[in-house]
């Protein structure tokens, strides 16, 4: 919505929630203020950003934002904005006032944070939104200042004073590099794996996951996705035209560079949202006990659009995902899990096609998503 100071009262929350979170934004209504604040704060990042907007007049004030990370979107009715996806923020904040609550109910079980404008009490009889608020488990209120802005959340507990604590992945597998990086790759043999160990159970798992899998049929190109230091990657490089091994750690590529020195081998490091590979590139693309260990659901659904992005057309996706939340997040190993129906959400929006689900054991399942 645009207008006048009091429209800005909902900065204070956005900011903190764009400083706490890291994944895909979503704005359905553009203003004065949020607009510009959201555009610049992703822009070093290059952080995914999505604007709706159906008034015209409005649109023609935020439409120059419009860029490859933010995409500023004019809709004839809100009814059209394809929003059931996963979001880290979500901010509602459009017109007429019996829309809002509409949009929050299609995002109350993808979104992390939705943030709402104008929910104290006078504004009720204008947005109804106490009809809602029983569809979340957590909610809270920002009072201070007027108009009132209330985040609400089937993910999060407010409660818990750990939610506003970010999370640093790369600085993570950085110093698990540095520590052992055989060990945090293949936990089976402990501390004092060897590289025997190591390259043995590698190609174990090579053979079984790809080798002898009739949907990857391709030998040209492949994707080791959470490479590491090229356990896999090794055995890919003798049956394949090439194997590119992808890792957020600048660490674990390092070390994987001294191990495997061979010309159809290319390590890339990545941030683990966007990747520096061409469109339309790939054959296959490979994750083994990777989105496990993913502490971020806005850089898993970056990483399944990237994923489609660099595959060629009819390319594969393998990927093995976990069904069950862990403890804690801040423990080295634990990461956000789907369930199948979740997934579901995130890959079809996309493009992706399912050819095989299949059950690798009681908590984690095996995806075949061709492009």
């Amino acid at each position: 919505m645009i207008g006048s100071i009091n429209s800005g009262t909902h900065l204070p929350i956005l900011m903190k929630l764009v400083s706490m979170t890291d994944g895909p934004i979503l704005e359905v209504g553009g203003g004065l203020h949020s607009t510009p604040f959201l555009h610049w704060a992703c822009y070093f990042d290059k952080r995914k950003l999505v604007t709706y907007e159906n008034n015209p007049k409005y649109f023609g004030l935020i439409k120059g934002y419009n860029n490859d990370f933010h995409k500023v979107v004019f809709v004839d009715n809100w009814d059209e904005m394809p929003i059931e996806r996963h979001w880290d923020i979500a901010f509602i904040d459009h017109a007429p006032a019996e829309r809002r609550k509409k949009e929050i109910t299609r995002l109350a079980n993808f979104t992390k944070y939705v943030v709402v404008h104008d929910t104290e009490e006078r504004k009720e009889n204008e947005y109804g939104l106490k009809e809602i608020y029983p569809l979340f488990k957590y909610r809270y209120d920002f009072t201070e200042i007027i108009p009132h802005t209330s985040v609400l959340s089937n993910f999060i507990d407010f409660k818990n004073p750990k939610w506003i604590q970010p999370l640093d992945q790369e600085k993570l597998w950085d110093s698990l590099a540095q520590k052992n990086a055989k060990k945090y790759i293949d936990a089976t043999f402990g501390d004092d794996i060897t590289e025997e160990q190591f390259r043995k159970h590698g190609k174990e798992e090579y053979t079984n996951h790809i080798a002898l899998d009739k949907i990857l049929t391709s030998r040209e190109t492949i994707v080791d996705w959470g490479s590491g230091i090229g356990r896999l990657t090794e055995f890919m490089s003798n049956d394949f035209k090439k194997a590119i091994a992808l890792d957020i750690s600048q660490t674990m590529i390092e070390k994987g560079k001294q191990r495997l020195q061979k010309e159809n081998v290319e390590f890339v490091k990545f941030d683990g949202w966007t990747v520096p590979i061409q469109n339309d590139s790939i054959d296959i693309v490979f994750a083994f006990l990777v989105f496990q260990h993913c502490k971020s659901r806005g850089m898993v659904e970056a990483s399944y659009e990237e994923i489609y992005r660099i595959l060629k057309k009819g390319g594969i996706f393998k990927v093995l995902m976990t069904n069950k939340e862990r403890e804690s997040l801040s423990r080295w190993w634990a990461g956000v899990s789907y369930s199948p129906e979740e997934i579901n959400n995130i890959y079809k929006p996309i493009g992706f096609t399912l050819k095989k689900m299949e059950y690798f054991d009681a908590k984690r399942y095996w995806l075949w998503l061709q492009k």
